[in-house]
């Protein structure tokens, strides 16, 4: 907010020196004109158009000051005179022709040698050399500074019937007595309108008020603009310069007032704590009473009004009548506001109220903040809100707050804790971790939602458990929960009495042996029909098959009705997996890891019941590894076919197959 404010136009302050400098009666009263004129040079050196007008004006202070200079003198003769007003051109006319009345005279006259016109020449340039000499003392007169100010007349002039200014008693001869006190007010408050002493409100014309008569006693002023207003009450007593009773008020608006007379100011603002500079000076600090302003001369000056955070400028321009000078500028009472929240497109709330533009490049910064408090909230879908803060908007000042969003989770954990070592967790009866020595483990990435959890150990019975999942929350299963029962042994079996063979009743299920064989391609391969629970114990090896971008597999499947309903087993290096196939569309039931390499030889155990069926698995020196039960609800594995998925060209060796109950 340091930009400088000219409250009045050059031009206009052009017009009025020219119009002094033409009623000027004496080289004393242009001194003081040629100085102001000097000052507005320096002061718009750089604006061509002004820089122009005041050559223009300093061309007819020379002439002024010339023709005073001659009236001083003789005063050219009235032929002279017409000849100067004619022109050259018409006073060659004015000349007598020859006349035979007065040829006779002629012979009185001596004629004129080539040695006369010279000498006319040489008088001449004398006569131009000694003008330029006066414009050359003019100019290094006005160009001295800290010239003593002419004594100025205490009372009016009279103008006499001739129009010839004549000084009244007690004026010394010479000088021009001042007008009556003046008010002079400039504002960038427009459109705006002012009220003088509660009349009606009158448009402001170019944001300028200029009074040139002001009537002896108490006035006030009343100023109101588009973005603030202004008021301020001052005394006026005969030919003195008019003084303020208090302090200028404004809302959001400085006001500056100087009174000025004889080279002396009284300056008065209702900016707090600022300091006055006077042409790049301190002058002092601005009381409540004001600040006395001594020996401004009869020239124009720079005055800057400094406060803690902003600095304004004004140019304080000389009038020799008292006058009161009030400036009247922008001066909202807000600050700003500058959010950082490190993200684009984040919401900021101003006291819970929703600023209307978003954060850009990281941040938002809010201009034209009114002074006082805030509770400052940033917000973005996906990421954690953060905590509120508060700040306090000062005048003319930035506040900074910096806000760290950090992205929203999108999954939730499990975390399990005092578990058997070796236990594996299963997440949806798929496995996803075992737990370590130390009795805990932990799953990462769970999707928000209903999850059933189970623990299973070789020995041990099988536990599920069910868990509400939410995403950025974390799931502990402890305690009661992972403690797992001892597997107890089957109790002996019953002794039947023998009962006499019915002719009716179905016959007991036999052992069944279907001898190994080398199998290739051919898709589903159907081996047996268990009609009843029973255990089937074989080995495989995948003896040719896999390649690029094809897995190696080793499958079978239970309870086949057709290729579109059935439960598959597969082994693929990594893990073991079941699928239930119904009606054409797989569901997977169970995923747990098992890495053993296809073409090795891996043991096979499936023990079927209506409800569930049990796997074992058994790599080439590896023990046998429970792989745990699959249950599907409405499903009976005992029911439909037992057999080999053989894909493509792929060769699967098998062994004897051993079926028992």
């Amino acid at each position: 907010m340091d930009t400088p404010q000219h409250m009045s136009s050059p031009m206009d302050e052009l017009r009025r020196i020219e119009s002094a400098v033409r009623r000027a009666q004496s080289i004393e009263e242009l001194r003081p004109l040629f100085d102001r004129l000097q000052t507005l040079r320096r002061t718009f050196i750089d604006d061509f158009d002004v820089q122009l007008a005041i050559g223009q004006v300093q061309q007819v202070i020379v002439d002024q000051g010339r023709l005073l200079m001659e009236n001083a003198g003789h005063a050219p003769t009235e032929s002279a005179a017409s000849l100067l007003e004619e022109g050259p051109e018409r006073a060659d006319d004015r000349v007598p022709h020859s006349h035979p009345s007065r040829d006779r005279h002629r012979d009185d006259v001596q004629p004129i040698d080539a040695r006369s016109w010279k000498r006319s020449i040489y008088i001449g340039a004398i006569f131009a050399i000694i003008l330029f000499a006066l414009f050359f003392y003019l100019i290094q007169m006005a160009r001295k500074l800290n010239i003593e100010p002419p004594q100025q007349a205490s009372n009016g002039a009279q103008t006499g019937a001739q129009g010839q200014i004549k000084p009244v008693a007690g004026t010394p001869s010479g000088t021009v007595a001042p007008a009556g006190p003046s008010l002079r007010l400039y504002t960038d408050l427009v459109p705006g309108s002012v009220s003088v002493d509660g009349g009606p409100p009158q448009d402001l014309q170019d944001g300028q008020l200029e009074l040139d008569t002001l009537k002896p006693g108490a006035h006030s002023v009343q100023l109101n603009g588009r973005s603030g207003d202004a008021s301020f009450s001052f005394n006026v007593q005969d030919k003195t310069a008019p003084r303020l009773t208090g302090p200028p008020s404004g809302n959001n608006a400085m006001v500056v007032t100087v009174s000025t007379q004889d080279g002396s100011g009284q300056l008065m603002t209702n900016a707090q704590d600022a300091t006055a500079i006077v042409d790049d000076k301190p002058a002092g600090a601005v009381t409540a009473t004001g600040l006395a302003l001594n020996d401004l001369g009869i020239i124009d000056h720079n005055l800057q009004i400094k406060r803690a955070h902003d600095e304004q400028r004004f140019i304080l321009t000389y009038t020799p009548a008292p006058a009161l000078t009030v400036f009247v500028k922008s001066d909202p009472n807000t600050g700003s506001l500058v959010v950082v929240a490190g993200e684009d497109g984040a919401d900021v709330l101003l006291n819970g109220k929703p600023y209307r533009r978003k954060t850009e490049r990281g941040e938002l910064r809010i201009p034209s903040v009114k002074v006082g408090s805030y509770a400052v909230q940033v917000t973005k879908a996906g990421f954690i809100d953060p905590k509120p803060q508060t700040v306090q908007v000062k005048k003319g000042e930035e506040a900074r707050l910096e806000f760290h969003l950090e992205p929203a989770p999108k999954f939730a954990s499990l975390q399990v804790l005092g578990a058997l070592p070796g236990t594996m967790i299963l997440l949806d009866n798929n496995y996803a971790v075992s737990v370590g020595p130390d009795g805990s483990a932990a799953i990462a990435n769970v999707k928000p939602g209903e999850h059933s959890v189970g623990l299973r150990h070789d020995g041990y019975d099988a536990k599920q458990v069910q868990r509400s999942f939410k995403a950025g929350a974390t799931v502990t299963v402890a305690g009661p929960d992972v403690a797992l029962a001892k597997t107890a042994a089957p109790p002996p079996p019953v002794p039947q009495p023998t009962a006499p063979a019915q002719a009716n009743a179905a016959p007991p299920l036999e052992p069944v042996t279907i001898p190994g064989s080398l199998h290739k391609g051919g898709g589903f391969l159907l081996l047996h029909t268990p009609k009843g629970p029973g255990r089937y114990t074989f080995t495989l090896q995948l003896r040719k098959g896999g390649g690029f971008l094809k897995t190696k597999r080793l499958q079978w499947f239970v309870a086949f009705q057709d290729t579109k309903n059935y439960v598959l087993f597969q082994v693929d290096g990594k893990h073991f997996t079941v699928r239930r196939v119904e009606n054409g569309k797989s569901n997977e039931l169970q995923k747990l890891p098992f890495d053993p390499d296809p073409e090795d030889s891996i043991g096979v155990q499936i023990s079927l019941k209506p409800n569930s069926v049990d796997t074992r698995l058994k790599s080439l020196n590896g023990s046998w590894q429970d792989m745990g039960p699959v249950t599907s609800p409405g499903s009976d594995f005992t029911q439909g076919k037992f057999g080999l998925l053989i894909s493509g060209n792929d060769e699967v060796g098998v062994s004897t197959i051993h079926f028992s109950k």
